[in-house]
C-alpha cells in the first residue's frame, strides 16, 4: 500500500512533467514567432529598398520580376 508521501511524490512528478511539456510548447511557439518577425522584417526591408530604387529607376520592380521568372 502506498503512503501519502509516495502518492504526493507521484502526483508531483506527473505535474512537473506536464509543466515541462507546456514549457516546451511555449518555447517552440516563441521560436515560430521570432522566425515570423524576422521574415516580416526582411520583407519590409526588401519592399522599402525596391520602392526606393523604383523612385530613381521607375519600373525596376517589374523588370526584376520578369528577369527572375526566366
Amino acid at each position: 500500500k502506498k503512503t501519502t508521501t509516495e502518492k504526493v511524490k507521484k502526483e508531483t512528478n506527473k505535474a512537473e512533467k506536464e509543466i515541462e511539456k507546456k514549457e516546451n510548447k511555449i518555447k517552440m511557439h516563441e521560436k515560430k514567432i521570432k522566425t515570423e518577425k524576422k521574415k516580416n522584417l526582411f520583407k519590409n526591408s526588401l519592399e522599402n529598398a525596391i520602392n526606393a530604387i523604383n523612385l530613381v529607376e521607375p519600373g525596376i520592380h517589374k523588370r526584376l520580376l520578369e528577369e527572375y521568372e526566366y
